[in-house]
């Protein structure tokens, strides 16, 4: 075992393939909810892993709500969570002297100085979003609708929030990524699939054209219902074998200016570095896909790259997109600054 070490080291096969994927399950789904959708497409090793072999990983626990931070949320979940608990406050009008008790008592904050640092700075940060949200929304209260619309024959059902009678506002602070997109394309295609004939408006920082409001183009409602058809299909594809795709690696790819510098991205962000998280390292990928790598040679890239054009297309345009061709040659050995 010890002289093994220094020796080559070959890779796990694949669990399985085409040829022998799982059977679908033998009763087949006739209703689906959007959040089951939404929960697949952000980890769809995960729910293999889960719904097909009843694996469960284990779970870092998150600490509980009434245990006092120490030190700021620098990013994540955690610091999303803050902002948009400002951004709220702001738009109810409140100043930071009437924020910073509640934030604390929710968790939010650290307390004494750096508390009111964080603060501050939260505030400058989303402010902008904030106003310029505030300005377009105007007095008019927000509400909920609950959808379903029949999709060959799957009765898909979710509840869409942040409805206003002029539009539905989506509010992101920075530039779209991965699980925001996928949130954001899902209710835009049930909204338009089941006829909802309101304009979808994101408000996020753009590349040209500031934070917004971005409205996106109209779209008819055969084409929402085709889109998510592809999705559902895709789903049902991933509960019989474990799919090559997370959803930031594969927005590095999908959103890049060529393909050259996206499939750099891509591989960077799936594989991390010194001072980058690696989502290939996830717990449910390693397992599923055996610890390969999706661009590790030219067949997996493609696989891959076919995924996030298919999956990202269809949530951010109404269709599925082909995959660009991509020379293999010019995928980096090892995770690299991409800058």
């Amino acid at each position: 075992a010890a002289g093994r070490r220094s020796g080559s080291r070959n890779a796990l096969m694949p669990w399985m393939d085409a040829a022998n994927a799982l059977a679908p399950p033998v009763e087949a789904e006739t209703e689906l909810s959007l959040d089951a959708l939404r929960r697949f497409l952000m980890a769809p090793a995960e729910q293999f892993l889960r719904q097909r072999l009843g694996l469960r990983l284990p779970e870092v626990e998150a600490a509980a709500e009434d245990i006092e931070p120490l030190q700021a949320p620098g990013a994540g979940l955690e610091r999303i969570a803050l902002q948009r608990a400002v951004c709220d406050g702001l738009l109810a009008g409140h100043d930071a002297d009437a924020m910073q008790p509640t934030l604390r008592a929710r968790g939010l904050l650290p307390s004494g100085p750096l508390g009111e640092r964080v603060l501050k700075q939260v505030m400058q940060e989303v402010a902008p979003y904030a106003q310029t949200y505030a300005d377009w929304r105007g007095d008019v209260e927000t509400t909920s609708l609950p959808l379903e619309v029949d999709i060959a024959g799957m009765r898909l059902r979710g509840r869409i929030g942040d409805v206003l009678p002029h539009g539905i506002a989506r509010l992101r602070f920075g530039k779209p990524n991965g699980p925001s997109s996928i949130r954001n394309g899902l209710d835009w295609l049930l909204a338009t699939a089941a006829g909802i004939d309101l304009p979808f408006v994101e408000f996020h920082e753009g590349a040209d054209d500031g934070i917004g409001p971005h409205v996106r183009p109209p779209l008819s409602r055969e084409s929402a219902i085709d889109a998510l058809h592809a999705l559902i299909a895709l789903r049902r594809d991933g509960l019989q074998q474990p799919l090559p795709f997370a959803p930031y690696s594969a927005w590095e790819l999908f959103s890049a200016v060529n393909a050259e510098r996206g499939l750099r991205n891509a591989a960077n962000r799936w594989r991390g570095g010194e001072r980058q998280w690696a989502e290939g390292d996830s717990e449910a990928l390693r397992l599923a896909l055996r610890g390969r790598d999706p661009f590790a040679d030219a067949a997996s890239m493609e696989a891959f790259a076919e995924l996030a054009f298919v999956i990202y297309g269809a949530l951010t345009q109404g269709e599925p997109m082909p995959s660009p061709a991509i020379d293999a040659a010019a995928l980096p050995e090892d995770a690299e600054d991409a800058a």
